[in-house]
This record gives C-alpha cells, sequence and structure tokens, in this order.
C-alpha cells in the first residue's frame, strides 16, 4: 500500500471539512425553514378556521332570522291552530294549508 502525501493528506482534511460544513449549514437552514414554516402554517389555519366560524355564524343567524319569520307568520299559526284543534282532518284544508306553506318556503328561499 503506497503512503499518502501530505498534500494528498490536507485535501482530504479540507474536503471532509468543507462537506461537513456544508451539512451542518443545509441541516440548520432545514431546521429554521421548517420553524418558520411551522409558525405560519399554525398561523395560516387559525386565520381558516376563524373565517370559517364567521361564515357559519351567519348563515345560523340567517336561519334563525328565517325560523322567527316562520313562528311569527299568520298563516303558518293558524295552520297550527287548526291542525291541533281538529282530531278529524279535511283533505281540502290540508292541501290548500300544504300549498300554502310550499308558498312560504318558496318565498323565504329565494331571499
Amino acid at each position: 500500500m503506497k503512503k499518502k502525501s501530505l498534500y494528498s493528506r490536507i485535501i482530504l482534511l479540507y474536503f471532509i471539512g468543507m462537506v461537513t460544513l456544508i451539512f451542518i449549514c443545509l441541516v440548520s437552514f432545514a431546521a429554521i425553514s421548517n420553524n418558520l414554516f411551522k409558525d405560519q402554517n399554525i398561523d395560516f389555519c387559525e386565520d381558516l378556521t376563524r373565517l370559517n366560524l364567521n361564515i357559519l355564524n351567519g348563515k345560523l343567524i340567517s336561519i334563525s332570522d328565517m325560523e322567527r319569520s316562520v313562528a311569527n307568520d299568520t298563516r303558518v299559526k293558524s295552520i297550527i291552530d287548526y291542525r291541533n284543534k281538529n282530531p278529524r282532518l279535511d283533505y281540502s284544508v290540508e292541501l290548500y294549508n300544504q300549498r300554502s306553506m310550499d308558498e312560504k318556503i318558496r318565498l323565504l328561499k329565494t331571499n
């Protein structure tokens, strides 16, 4: 086996040192990038969740307003009173009530 010269040893040590330095720099860059990405990801998820909750809250408020509108409607009250007071139901009155409710629901859907 041939003995390595001093020059080849210096080149080998320099190469190993530079590769190690580059590796350490890459690992530290990856760790820093990972932490920054994680922080940005958490902020983005919080903002997205807050936005979705606001949209859901708006939808629930609109549903609540529609419920109040239906509950305060005189036609709905008269239909419920008729159903509660009459044990035997008349088909023609029931059909009229059903069509009346369908019209009310159709109007709510368009608004």
